[in-house]
């Protein structure tokens, strides 16, 4: 099977879609016969930068087209030159890898020559940003003041490498992103064409997948269509690509909005047993929050959306961005972000994504409206007003209760834990360091060498003996395993801080080989306080 990009690749400007402004203007240059010396295309990839560079030039030299028509005939000699790679007047440079001055100036040796079957003698460099800067100031007399008969046509994903001096010599053209319709149709045809069963919830997710780059939706299916055998369905285009639907989004929104952190902690675990790739969904997600916070801002304002949603999914979003509203959108993408990055430690990819999940929705005083459980549990006792307990089994770190602990720094978004039973993670301490020890086996031991300190209406306090425990504690990566045994054995994330415990000059003398020391040495105990 030959790649779809380049089977159906335009031979007629009539065929080229999306990129309308760039092809009225090579159109009219032609019909008026009005021809730039140099051209400049600029676009993301996949947006048909070299498709219209050749198209042009193969209309340029054609013996046969029709004098008020832009189009090739196709059947003349050049034409066909063109179609078999083996034009002469067209010389193809890829400037990624011939990036310095001695290529340029074996390109300016060959200028002075005629073309040899059209009018005009055509040079295209494509990814034109690659040229050094000497490679440049070569070519920038030649752009200049060029024969007659030759024409550049440059090519370029980042314009913004492209020297200020070229752009001043050349003629612009800005290639945009296709809109997802566009791509699913085009998609749509070629699968008519080969004869392909597929269903559209497949190709539109393809279609996005390429992110508005037509040659990057028909190497897609290309691949889909090489490992698949017909039918093709969504639920195996998925596993391919591994991608989600929009609608596992639209579905994790909307359990937001509604405050079901049941609904959204299902769906994460059945995105993880399909084996989605949870880095890439959040990414989608982000993006889609993104679109959504515009949409909150200026309902009125959807021209952007059509690049990546159909319009059933415009009308989707722009439900969902008013049942949200602005501030909670934002709240989300900063848990999502730092979920995100949080991802490339975590023992287990969901991990990150329940955590925010819980955190977006754990709080009863929240101002954006109540939360739930994951399951049914007992109330729990305010830190007010303590009930007894039974005696707690034997802990493997010793606990300490303060009615007052003063802290010198509270930790960054710390909150209190008023409405946390605190009994009950006394009982479950021990189940919660084991638990940390099975996701991470050298932090599990840390953790229990240090003591639970239990105060009102604060986070819970573990309690270290040096520094550089503290800041073990305290990396991204142990946060997140510490959080997560926290909520797995609990049923509720804790909020917690770490400090070092202070270390009294008494307790200090009263070892007794300290003391002979001490006494033998004639020294002094000097403590961080003097």
């Amino acid at each position: 099977m030959s790649t779809f990009y380049r089977k159906y690749r335009p031979d007629r400007f009539a065929d080229v879609i999306g990129q309308d402004t760039a092809v009225a203007v090579l159109t009219q240059s032609l019909i008026r016969d009005k021809i730039a010396h140099a051209y400049l295309l600029t676009g993301p990839r996949g947006t048909g930068k070299t498709t219209l560079a050749r198209l042009f030039a193969q209309a340029m030299n054609c013996s046969a087209r029709k004098k008020n028509s832009p189009e090739p005939c196709g059947k003349c000699s050049h034409c066909i030159a063109v179609q078999d790679h083996q034009a002469i007047d067209i010389v193809e440079i890829d400037a990624a890898s011939h990036t310095g001055v001695d290529n340029i100036r074996e390109l300016r040796d060959t200028i002075a020559t005629s073309p040899v079957l059209g009018s005009h003698k055509v040079y295209i460099i494509d990814e034109a940003h690659m040229l050094s800067i000497g490679a440049w100031n070569a070519l920038l007399k030649t752009l200049e003041e060029p024969p007659a008969h030759v024409v550049f046509i440059l090519a370029t994903t980042n314009i913004a490498k492209v020297p200020e001096t070229i752009l001043s010599r050349s003629l612009r053209l800005d290639l945009k992103r296709f809109p997802l319709e566009q791509l699913v149709n085009k998609l749509q045809k070629i699968a008519k064409a080969e004869k392909i069963d597929i269903d559209d919830e497949s190709l539109l997710m393809i279609a996005r997948s390429a992110t508005g780059g037509m040659r990057d939706a028909e190497v897609l299916f290309t691949q889909i269509a090489t490992l698949e055998e017909s039918p093709i369905r969504v639920d195996r285009t998925a596993l391919l690509l591994g991608a989600t639907t929009t609608a596992s989004i639209v579905t994790l929104l909307q359990a937001i909005a509604e405050y079901n952190l049941t609904q959204g902690l299902s769906l994460v675990r059945v995105l993880g047993e399909q084996g989605a790739n949870m880095t890439r969904f959040v990414g989608n997600l982000l993006q889609y929050l993104r679109q959504a916070l515009y949409a909150s801002v200026d309902p009125k304002s959807t021209q952007s959306l059509a690049l990546d949603f159909t319009k059933g999914e415009q009308a989707e979003l722009l439900a969902l961005a008013q049942a949200l509203g602005s501030d909670r959108i934002v709240e989300c993408m900063e848990r999502f972000q730092e979920a995100e990055n949080l991802m490339k430690y975590s023992p287990l990819p969901e991990l990150p994504l329940e955590i925010a999940l819980v955190k977006l929705m754990r709080d009863k005083n929240s101002p954006h409206g109540p939360s739930q459980s994951i399951e049914e549990k007992p109330q729990a006792r305010p830190l007010s007003q303590p009930t007894p307990s039974p005696a707690a089994p034997k802990q493997a770190s010793r606990v300490v209760e303060e009615k007052k602990i003063q802290t010198t720094q509270e930790a960054p978004g710390a909150r209190a834990a008023a409405s946390l039973d605190l009994s009950h993670i006394r009982r479950e301490w021990r189940a919660i360091i084991a638990h940390a020890k099975h996701l991470n086996a050298s932090l599990g031991v840390a953790l229990s060498t240090t003591e639970l300190v239990i105060q009102e209406n604060a986070p819970v306090t573990l309690e270290v003996r040096y520094p550089f425990h503290k800041e073990r504690l305290e990396k991204p990566e142990n946060r997140l395993t510490i959080d997560t045994a926290f909520a797995t054995i609990l049923g509720f994330p804790v909020p917690w801080v770490v400090r070092v415990a202070e270390r009294k000059e008494a307790e200090a003398v009263a070892s007794p080989l300290l003391s002979q020391a001490l006494e033998a040495l004639g020294g002094k105990l000097v403590t961080d306080n003097n």
